[in-house]
């Protein structure tokens, strides 16, 4: 039986309307929800990651860096899967990318990367030009050296340097850097002496003739006089003609003051100088007195480490160093006190008016400079100059061209360091104080910093041939200051009957008497400076090195590991860097660890001159 309706029809047909919903909301369209990402997985190339969000139900695009996401697919609201794509030719492990849904604000994310090589600290390998389209290093705390070795053989006597490699340094772009590899590294090292050319014609020859046990000197007072005394010497550029064989009373001549003795050193000043005043006051010249007893006591045992373990000074002047201070223009130092074939220090068998005694010439006006009166760098100066006499008093030959010149005298410096210091191997360049000639160009200039100075050139190549020497002494098994009383290297070199101003010559005929390929020394020098101080003393390797000194300290303070070193590529930025160099030199680019981040090298061109690249893990 039903139950009748309490309700008025009208009534009940507007319930009934009311139940099936308002036909003015029931035509209104659904919105989408807003597509919104808020994390993605690491992403691998090739591989299938995920990106989460809210909303991703209506995800139509996805872009890393630009790039198309491939094989999208949503799998539910929250979450959608693609695989990566290639994002450039040559990936950084590391790199930051932006990720974003369909041109929403994008997030980070992180692309990772397999190594292309793999390499323990210590450990170093030569590169190919396929190798170096695209090299990737991991993204860990690492630090490595790329380098190129020129091991072209210079015939040039001005070097001209060579582009061995250009590449292209790709970060990972989390921060913008403000460091590069400096692609022009500077011509000189700092403190480096300057000097005036010197000849190089073979025909040039001194001193020749014998030396006597009892020369007549042109003063008879060289070997008695002491500081306040005025002495004569031979004007040796006057420009008179035969002077050698004047009577010594019509010899043009000259009168300089002694301002200070040291033993065998003494320091005299051309009184026609116009700085001679400001060298007469005894009060004032306590720096070159420091510098003259400093000189006395290491000029023997630095010629006798470097030249000959029997060497002596000639007899002239009781076998006195007089240092000349006069006129030098545009120079510090000059190793005689007139031409080669007519000085001071040549025979008097080949010119009477010589005294057979080592007289150098010094710039009075660049020693009279406040900022050069420190006795360990005047002291250097001294040594330099008196090396280039011991070369050509020990070689019978005359001054040597090439690196057998400056490289020797510059070596004479370093070896003086050494010496002072207490110092025979492994030396700290902070334990160089001020009681010892200051640290010259041979234990500087590391980490292919003079890339554009040749090793074999001469005339003011100071740190480029005195490194390269250096390491011919370690090869021959002389890094040490004492190294016994076999024949140096230098006697070993010095008398074979080549042109000393022939490079390939020279270069063929060290390489001899080392019994060494010419590519190998070059790479292996090369090796040896660029990680010069870069590796720990726990690390077991065969790399070539310098034992002469330890760089350690210079590493960290001037070298790679200091963060302003110039010659850093920058693992969070990129940028291009060309590798050059003169012939037998070397350039680097270093690129140092830095947290979790990788770093690629793409090449941009490999030259056709002969080269070397290595790529080393130095930690």
């Amino acid at each position: 039986m039903r139950r009748p309706s309490l309700l008025p029809a009208p009534i009940v047909a507007l319930l009934v309307a009311c139940e099936g919903g308002a036909p003015a909301e029931s035509t209104r369209p659904v919105e989408p929800a807003t597509v919104r990402v808020t994390a993605v997985d690491t992403l691998r190339p090739g591989q299938i990651a995920s990106v989460r969000g809210s909303g991703l139900s209506g995800l139509r695009s996805l872009r890393l860096d630009g790039v198309d996401a491939m094989e999208l697919v949503v799998r539910s609201d929250s979450v959608a899967e693609f695989r990566v794509p290639s994002m450039r030719a040559c990936e950084t492990d590391m790199r930051a990318v932006k990720v974003s849904a369909d041109g929403t604000a994008p997030i980070g994310g992180v692309v990772r990367v397999a190594p292309s090589v793999s390499l323990r600290a210590g450990e170093s390998r030569v590169l190919t030009s396929g190798e170096l389209q695209c090299l990737r290093l991991a993204a860990a705390d690492e630090d490595y050296v790329l380098s190129a070795a020129n091991v072209a053989i210079p015939t040039a006597e001005v070097e001209s340097p060579r582009t061995l490699v250009a590449v292209r340094v790709l970060g990972t772009g989390d921060v913008a850097s403000t460091l590069a590899a400096s692609d022009a590294p500077s011509a000189h090292d700092a403190g480096t002496l300057a000097e005036p050319a010197m000849a190089t014609a073979p025909a040039v020859t001194a001193p020749s003739g014998s030396f006597a046990q009892a020369p007549v000197p042109f003063d008879p007072r060289y070997a008695t006089a002491v500081v306040g005394d005025t002495l004569r010497f031979v004007d040796w550029f006057s420009g008179a003609p035969q002077l050698c064989q004047m009577p010594a009373e019509s010899v043009p001549s000259f009168r300089a003051r002694v301002v200070a003795v040291s033993g065998d050193v003494a320091v005299v000043v051309d009184l026609r100088h116009p700085s001679a005043a400001s060298y007469l006051d005894p009060a004032k010249l306590g720096w070159l007195r420091e510098a003259a007893a400093m000189t006395d006591r290491l000029l023997l045992p630095t010629m006798r480490s470097l030249f000959d373990a029997d060497y002596r000074p000639p007899a002239g002047g009781g076998g006195r160093f007089y240092v000349l201070l006069g006129t030098l223009p545009n120079a510090t130092g000059f190793a005689y006190d007139g031409p080669l074939g007519s000085a001071t220090f040549t025979s008097q068998t080949s010119c009477p008016r010589s005294s057979e005694m080592v007289v150098s010439t010094v710039s009075a006006d660049r020693l009279a400079m406040p900022q050069n009166q420190s006795a360990g760098y005047v002291a250097g100066v001294f040594l330099h100059e008196y090396a280039h006499n011991a070369d050509a008093l020990t070689s019978r030959r005359g001054r040597i061209a090439g690196i057998l010149g400056e490289g020797l005298a510059t070596l004479a410096q370093e070896t003086a360091s050494r010496i002072a210091s207490g110092q025979p191997l492994r030396a700290r360049h902070a334990g160089v104080g001020s009681d010892a000639p200051a640290i010259a160009d041979g234990s500087l200039g590391m980490w292919g910093t003079q890339a554009a100075l040749g090793p074999w050139q001469s005339n003011g190549r100071y740190g480029a041939n005195a490194r390269m020497l250096l390491f011919l002494r370690e090869l021959a098994g002389e890094a040490s200051i004492d190294h016994g009383r076999r024949p140096t290297l230098y006697q070993r070199l010095v008398q074979a009957p080549i042109d000393w101003n022939d490079r390939p010559a020279v270069i063929a005929h060290v390489t001899a008497v080392l019994g060494i390929d010419y590519v190998d020394l070059i790479d292996r020098q090369a090796l040896a400076s660029v990680t010069a101080g870069l590796i720990g003393p726990d690390v077991v390797h065969d790399l070539p090195r310098y034992t002469a000194w330890d760089h350690a300290e210079r590493a960290r303070v001037a070298g790679p590991l200091s963060a302003t070193f110039p010659g850093r590529a920058s693992r969070r930025a990129g940028g291009e860097h060309t590798l050059a160099a003169a012939d037998g030199g070397h350039a680097a680019l270093y690129l140092m660890g830095d947290g979790p981040r990788g770093i690629s090298i793409e090449l941009v061109s490999m030259a056709p001159t002969a080269r070397i690249v290595r790529l080393t893990r130095t930690r």
